[in-house]
């Protein structure tokens, strides 16, 4: 389909940028509730939001799709997003979540948990949002999926910790290093879009020591704080580009607690969050629990806001590094940590009219063989606990 004018083509790369960036921050969000939920914590309605996000922005992106397959295209990702709200929200504190809350309590800090084994995100419903994802912004023309492209791995550059490895199950999102890629993307919409001019960014090294980014302020802090400024001149092209949202991320006391024990073994109870935020200089921001006037529990309870305190858990653990270390990626397919830094590997989204009938035909044995696995699962745990019949096979 033709673009039209100029300043639909930009409204465009706006609506695709705020796919991309809508449909990764919706799952490491997931992810965040799903790792860190307090035992009596109800379902984060919140990721409604994002889950509409998808929804609206993919709704004003269909007259770019290819003609045969615009109605399958939206519809499956529709669908798909919504599906994999409610198969969360059927997970929720359920046999499988609780029982791998339990074993985070238990587990002793050199043990490897995975919070993500017996999660949603394993399971149909969220494989076939990251396909329908993927699927609908591959068949969007170029440069317009580059934009999209852009849009992940600025929401993914958000776990990005100071040492590289990324904080969430997410690096299967990305593309390699969610720094190099938006680095690689921006001169190219710079020349195509004016209204992309003056974005341009650069997370050298030798760029941040030239900068003036204040006293202590770490590599780390530098980059995450570039990235977000680059976020926040997108949104900024207009209020049908991308909905504003708070550029600081707050999480409850309680998350805060999992996240130091998990992923900095460190052990920091509620009450060490208290007092610590009591101090006259307070090592990290927090403040009292947004919530409705008549729940005053809710109230009391304290949130800490997520970067400040993955910066004080990180000068806890690594106290010497302050500088900028080799970033390189590292890592393989099977769980090896990935790094997320500069020179990684990236792979150019195609653009075309038409998904291949090879992509189309690879999607569908993945959706394929992804239920078989899952059958033949269920098969043998019920064969362990004795509960085969009729009705399992």
């Amino acid at each position: 389909m033709s673009l039209g004018a100029k300043e639909h083509e930009e409204r465009y790369a706006g609506l695709a940028y705020r796919l991309g960036y809508a449909s990764v921050d919706f799952e490491r969000r997931a992810r965040a509730c799903w790792e860190f939920a307090a035992k009596d914590e109800p379902f984060p309605t919140e990721l409604e939001r994002f889950v509409q996000d998808v929804r609206d922005a993919s709704k004003g992106l269909i007259p770019l799709l290819p003609e045969r397959t615009w109605r399958r295209l939206s519809e499956s990702l529709r669908n798909a997003v919504t599906h994999a709200l409610d198969a969360l929200g059927g997970a929720w504190l359920g046999t499988d979540h609780l029982a791998m809350l339990d074993l985070l309590d238990r587990a002793e800090p050199e043990e490897d948990v995975n919070p993500f084994g017996s999660s949603p995100f394993d399971e149909e419903e969220w494989t076939e949002f990251r396909l329908a994802s993927e699927l609908f912004s591959n068949s969007l023309p170029k440069p317009i999926s580059d934009s999209a492209s852009l849009g992940v791995h600025v929401a993914a550059a958000r776990d990005v910790l100071p040492d590289g490895t990324m904080l969430r199950g997410i690096r299967h999102l990305v593309d390699g290093s969610p720094f190099s890629v938006i680095e690689e993307l921006l001169p190219a919409f710079a020349a195509k879009f004016p209204l992309f001019h003056g974005m341009e960014i650069d997370l050298s090294v030798g760029r941040y020591r030239e900068a003036d980014a204040g006293p202590g302020t770490t590599y780390w802090e530098w980059e995450l704080a570039e990235v977000a400024r680059l976020h926040r001149a997108i949104l900024d092209l207009g209020t049908d580009v991308a909905p504003v949202e708070p550029e600081e991320e707050w999480i409850s006391a309680t998350r805060a607690s999992r996240l130091a024990e998990v992923h900095f073994h460190l052990p920091l109870s509620l009450p060490d969050i208290t007092k610590l935020a009591s101090n006259p200089n307070p090592p990290f921001k927090t403040r009292r629990q947004r919530s409705p006037k008549n729940n005053r529990e809710m109230r009391n309870r304290r949130e800490v806001e997520l970067t400040s305190f993955i910066k004080y858990l990180w000068k806890r653990v690594e106290p010497e590094v302050s500088q900028p270390a080799d970033q390189s990626v590292q890592g393989d397919q099977e769980g090896q940590t990935i790094r997320a830094g500069h020179g990684g590997p990236t792979r150019e989204l195609p653009g075309r009219d038409e998904p291949s009938a090879e992509e189309e035909a690879r999607i569908s044995r993945s959706i394929a063989e992804d239920k078989e696995q899952r059958r033949r699962r269920r098969l043998k745990d019920a064969k362990d606990k004795g509960q085969l019949d009729k009705d399992n096979i």
